[in-house]
């Protein structure tokens, strides 16, 4: 095969125009800081880029939502925390309005105690968090407690109830879901639907039992709705109260703590993520800067040779 002047320069072009675009293609990951900017730069790479990102978003979703979970709970832990307070202080009123020691001024006294601290009682069942109702489970935008439908009518606190008994439940994981709120109805002693849809609530007839108790001189009441370690037979006496409340708090606090060790662990494998995406993704800079430089040498190498072969012109050969 004859090798003409035209077929070296051709093939010289050919050389210059490569070597010219991998310099531009390497710039573009240098001040990119990406390897792959286009898919035909990596086609196994960018699936494989692609996967890992999809991935690491779900995974940052799964923190934002455990994050926002834990506040969810660290909200009714601060509720139930004064729910116990104030159980104490029930208590220890009621044993000051057993004790016959005490004067008719001052059972007054505790009693308008008592009645404010069911009023908190009432007030605590329709805490919020974020504007959500968090004992109402699913339905958290209503009211737990219709304050308009509460009434008292000596042997039974009646109402209406707004919330369900559904668990509110967060994604943490692919097909994990955690609870993150408590069953109010559970935690009110609300009982279901009587005759006319009427709905009583055994924790606060136990505390308008105190209330009227102490109004009434009823000592032996007043003793009963204290209650005593160990006896079981009235569920909602204020010793069960107490126990009942720290049994809910117990679980609340497991489930807390399993968040938070589910946080860590995202945490963890957001890193790891992060960390592959990189390797597969990102540019290794001083090896970019290397094939830089040594694609920048093989240019300018081809640059002197093709000024020897382009040399000779016309004029040349009519010397």
């Amino acid at each position: 095969m004859r090798v003409t002047h035209n077929m070296m320069s051709n093939n010289l072009l050919r050389n210059l125009s490569n070597a010219s675009g991998r310099m531009i293609d390497i710039q573009n990951q240098m001040s990119s800081g990406a390897r792959i900017n286009k898919p035909s730069d990596d086609p196994v790479g960018v699936e494989t880029a692609m996967r890992l990102k999809s991935t690491l978003m779900s995974m940052q979703q799964w923190k934002q939502n455990v994050s926002e979970g834990r506040a969810h709970m660290e909200s009714i832990e601060g509720t139930l925390n004064g729910l116990m307070d104030m159980t104490h202080r029930l208590r220890e009123l009621a044993i000051q309005g057993a004790n016959g020691a005490s004067t008719a001024d001052d059972r007054v006294k505790i009693k308008n105690e008592v009645d404010q601290i069911i009023k908190q009682f009432e007030q605590s069942a329709n805490a919020q968090f974020n504007g959500r109702y968090v004992f109402s489970g699913t339905r958290s935008d209503k009211e737990a407690l219709i304050s308009d439908s509460v009434s008292w009518t000596g042997s039974a606190y009646e109402l209406s109830w707004g919330g369900n008994d559904k668990p509110v439940n967060i994604e943490v994981g692919p097909g994990l879901l955690i609870d993150i709120s408590v069953n109010g109805e559970n935690l009110f002693g609300i009982d279901p639907p009587g005759p006319g849809a009427a709905r009583t609530s055994q924790l606060f007839t136990t505390l308008y039992r105190l209330s009227d108790a102490l109004q009434n001189d009823d000592y032996s009441e007043i003793n009963a709705v204290i209650g005593s370690d160990g006896d079981t037979s009235d569920p909602f006496t204020l010793s069960e109260v107490t126990n009942h409340l720290l049994a809910v708090r117990s679980d609340l606090g497991a489930r807390t703590n399993r968040l938070e060790n589910i946080q860590k662990q995202i945490e963890t494998n957001i890193l790891n993520v992060q960390q592959s995406l990189s390797s597969v993704a990102d540019i290794d800079m001083a090896e970019a800067i290397i094939q830089f430089k040594s694609t920048q040498n093989v240019y300018q190498a081809a640059l002197a040779v093709g000024a020897q072969i382009i040399q000779p012109s016309l004029v040349d050969y009519m010397r």
